[in-house]
C-alpha cells in the first residue's frame, strides 16, 4: 500500500519531505545527488525553466481539479496550456489522481506525483504521468520509476511535454531494468547523505 506522507513543506529551493518526522530526499533529489548532469548549464536558465515549470504545473493542477480561472492565465502561458488541453481530447486522457503526495518507507524517499490515470484511446491501464515544459530527457524514465516504486501497484510511465506554441509530444517509459537502476540510485543517494558526500539543499 501506498505510505501515507505529511504535506511537503515548500522551501526557496524546492519541497522538504519527511516520513515519520524524519526528512527524506525526494525523487529528484536522489537523481541529482546520483547523476549530476546538469552542473554545466547556465544557472539563470535553470531557474528559468523551473519558474516556468512551476507555473505550467499549476495551471495543468487548477484544469484538472476545475478551479482555474481563464481570466488570470498569462498570456505567455497560454500555448502550454492549449497542449495540455488538446492531449486531453486528442488521447481522452482520464485523471485519476493530482499530485499525489507519496513515499516509499522500505528506501526512505518521498515525492509528489504529478498526476495518475487512463489515456483511453491508447489502451485501459493505469498510468502515471509526468508533465513537463521542456524537452525529454532520458532521466524523466527514473524518476517516473520511482513514483512507480512509492505507489506501489504497477503502473505505465508516461511523459507529456507541453510547448508554448500548443503542440505537444507524449513519450512512454517501458525499459523494465528503470526500477532498480533508481532503487539503486536512493541507496547512493543515502549512503552520500550519510557520509557528507551530499546534503540536502536549504
Amino acid at each position: 500500500m501506498p505510505v501515507a506522507v505529511a504535506s511537503p513543506t515548500v522551501t526557496k529551493t524546492g519541497r522538504v519531505y519527511r516520513l515519520n518526522g524524519q526528512r527524506v530526499p525526494s525523487v529528484t533529489d536522489i537523481l541529482s545527488f546520483v547523476v549530476d548532469d546538469l552542473g554545466y548549464l547556465d544557472q539563470d536558465m535553470l531557474m528559468k525553466a523551473a519558474e516556468r515549470g512551476t507555473e505550467v504545473h499549476t495551471l495543468t493542477e487548477e484544469y484538472d481539479l476545475g478551479t482555474l480561472d481563464w481570466a488570470t492565465v498569462p498570456e505567455n502561458r497560454k500555448g502550454y496550456l492549449d497542449a495540455y488541453l488538446q492531449f486531453h481530447n486528442d488521447y481522452r486522457w482520464e485523471v485519476h489522481q493530482v499530485e499525489q503526495v507519496v513515499g516509499n518507507t522500505k528506501y526512505r524517499y518521498a515525492g509528489t506525483v504529478d498526476r495518475t490515470g487512463w489515456i483511453r484511446k491508447l489502451h485501459d491501464d493505469e498510468v502515471v504521468l509526468d508533465i513537463k515544459s521542456g524537452a525529454p530527457q532520458a532521466m524523466t524514465a527514473l524518476q517516473l520509476a520511482g513514483y512507480e516504486a512509492a505507489l506501489d501497484r504497477k503502473l505505465r510511465r508516461y511523459s507529456l511535454h507541453l510547448s508554448q506554441d500548443g503542440s505537444y509530444v507524449l513519450k512512454e517509459y517501458a525499459e523494465a531494468s528503470d526500477r532498480g537502476v533508481f532503487l539503486s540510485a536512493a541507496a547512493v543517494a543515502h549512503w552520500k547523505l550519510n557520509h557528507g558526500k551530499s546534503r540536502f539543499r536549504e
